[in-house]
């Protein structure tokens, strides 16, 4: 056998809400992309290319935040590790005094000190240092803050800013006590020992995740300082060049990509033709006559390009873009998860809407090809009789069948393009609000210096500090970016569905079973039969009348008997008994004594 088995029974049905019922229905479309499985080396090494176009496109995106550093601060990566290598410095010693009040927490737990007034009196003295602090920390800003500077020296302007940035990792450790100190009080009263346990354990986990990445920092520190240039225009003109770099990268996966799923595409489609193929041959001539040769050309070609073209979409689309899409999401995670997760509460609608389009996509696809295998069959018949069809001056009847089912086919094909075009514009309004909500969002935070968006009486956390609006900026690309492939699978659910309906029609095909089956103890043909006997034999076509009624007729060998009788009597039909290409329906058919049924059918 060629490929994978096709031992799955053909489902039809109506489709169901969940996905299950959707997966049943496209069960035959997936039997036969299991054909694909022999090919799976190239199929892998498509998967690896995909995966590193979507690392180089969001190595695109996230060149936007150095970009905008390098133009808004005139960054370099020098400041920039420096300042990396601070700020891990900073938070380990925020995590240290949060874990030291913690400790006191846990102290008075274990002395069972319930009401520790020395907590009291410590929540007091840092809720008094960190309003002193705040009122140094505004007199200081906005001695900076003026308008007019001309005066100050640059020595004075960067003496205060250094102290605004001492007073405000002071206020971030006296508030990082204070928020400990709340929390550990509540559990104190509450008697919730674990949760105070669990608490030391975190942070400790934090700080050890917080030393690792300084640990990173300051080994790659000095060959920053080294090996790349401090001038902030050759950092720009270095970044460009390596963003062109990466595209053309990003261009060779995508072409290799391409090439190894056209490959699998042909491979596959060869092992389902021929297997189609040889399923077919092996029907018997009733089988062939019932379904008409114009039907199984047309599933041959037509079915069988539908298939393969959607067979390309599974494998390079359905592969490459969803990378893409959860590189750009991881990205947005990481600058902030919670505004990422708000900006995706329409996510369910677009999955249900695509779902449900994609369904009727399907029944209308398998609609247009029947009434295209429809026009096939008339062209067949026009075409090779047309000897019969000039003869009998039959052009305006053949054109007139033509020009109908022609103009079935336009309004079945002109659903199936409505039923596409539908799904573009609902998603691009849904992913038209999930922008706005991202934008919206993220300017209220930004504008507002704020962590919390202010809904009245809700007040919802969007960050863990307050961004900056170049980490906004990046955020709104990396969100665009995962728009682009979005945009992209908004329509494969339903070309997917185009080609579950022509897998339907071509494992119809490939399911049937010959009516003329070879028995399992049949004995050869003998070499030099005797004698031919046609015994009380009767015999009608598929819902026809009775053709042949109780012919009886022996023929000897070297005999000579003739068959006489007006067009459609059932002359040849009693000839095609013979080698079996039906089987009666009563009576026998013997040659020297044995039943043609319990004969190898490849002897006759």
């Amino acid at each position: 056998m060629i490929g994978a088995r096709l031992d799955a029974p053909s489902t039809q049905g109506r489709s169901s809400g969940d996905l299950s019922a959707t997966l049943l229905l496209m069960r035959n479309f997936v039997r036969l992309v299991r054909f694909a499985w022999p090919h799976r080396t190239r199929f892998v090494l498509s998967i690896a290319c995909a995966a590193m176009v979507a690392l180089f496109y969001f190595t695109e995106l996230a060149a936007v935040l150095p970009l905008l550093n390098i133009l808004f601060k005139s960054e370099n990566p020098q400041r920039w590790i420096s300042t990396k290598i601070d700020t891990i410095g900073e938070r380990i010693i925020l995590l240290d005094a949060q874990a030291e009040e913690t400790q006191k927490i846990r102290h008075a737990a274990e002395l069972r000190d319930f009401q520790a007034p020395e907590l009291t009196r410590d929540y007091q003295r840092l809720d008094d240092e960190s309003d002193t602090i705040r009122q140094k920390l505004n007199e200081r800003q906005r001695a900076v803050d003026l308008p007019d500077l001309k005066g100050l020296s640059p020595q004075f302007v960067k003496k205060e800013l250094a102290e605004i940035d001492v007073l405000r990792q002071k206020h971030e450790i006296v508030e990082g006590r204070l928020s400990e100190l709340r929390r550990g009080s509540t559990w104190l009263k509450a008697g919730d020992f674990a949760s105070i346990r669990y608490r030391l354990v975190q942070i400790q986990k934090d700080k050890e995740s917080e030393q690792w990445w300084l640990a990173w920092y300051q080994r790659f520190k000095p060959l920053i300082y080294r090996f790349l240039p401090s001038d902030a225009f050759r950092n720009l003109l270095l970044l460009i060049g390596l963003v062109i770099l990466g595209v053309a990268i990003k261009g060779f996966f995508m072409f290799l990509q391409e090439v190894l799923v056209a490959d699998v595409m042909q491979r596959t489609q060869f092992d389902v033709r021929n297997l189609f193929f040889r399923r077919t041959i092996n029907l018997d001539l009733g089988s062939f006559s019932d379904q008409g040769s114009a039907e199984l050309m047309a599933r041959f070609t037509n079915d069988m390009d539908s298939f393969g073209h959607r067979l390309v979409t599974l494998l390079s689309k359905l592969i490459r873009e969803p990378m893409r899409v959860v590189m750009c999401l991881s990205g947005a995670l990481y600058l902030n998860w919670r505004l990422t997760c708000l900006t995706l509460v329409v996510v369910p609608i677009s999955a249900v809407t695509t779902l449900r389009v994609g369904r009727i996509m399907k029944r209308a696809m398998r609609r247009s090809l029947e009434s295209m295998s429809s026009i096939y069959k008339i062209l067949q018949e026009s075409f090779q009789g047309i000897k019969v069809v000039k003869a009998f001056a039959m052009e305006r009847v053949e054109r007139r069948r033509f020009f109908i089912e022609t103009k079935n086919f336009y309004h079945k094909a002109i659903r199936v393009a409505m039923i596409d075009a539908m799904s573009d514009p609902v998603l691009e309004m849904l992913t038209l609000v999930t922008v706005a909500i991202a934008l919206l969002a993220g300017s209220y935070l930004v504008l507002k210096k704020t962590i919390f968006l202010n809904l009245g009486p809700f007040h919802i956390q969007l960050a863990s500090q307050v961004m900056a609006i170049e980490e906004l900026l990046t955020l709104y690309a990396v969100l665009a970016g995962a728009s682009d492939p979005i945009r992209k699978l908004s329509n494969v659910h339903s070309k997917i569905q185009r080609a579950a309906a022509a897998a339907d029609r071509i494992c119809a095909m490939m399911d049937r079973e010959p009516k003329v089956v070879e028995r399992a103890e049949a004995i050869e043909l003998p070499r030099q039969p005797k004698v031919i006997e046609f015994r009380d034999v009767h015999f009608s076509y598929p819902g026809r009348p009775p053709l042949l009624k109780g012919i009886t007729l022996t023929v000897h060998h070297g005999e000579t008997i003739a068959l006489v009788g007006p067009n459609g009597c059932g002359k040849t039909t009693l000839m095609n008994l013979l080698p079996r290409f039906w089987d009666v329906d009563e009576g026998s058919i013997t040659i020297d004594g044995h039943d043609v049924r319990d004969l190898r059918i490849r002897g006759f």
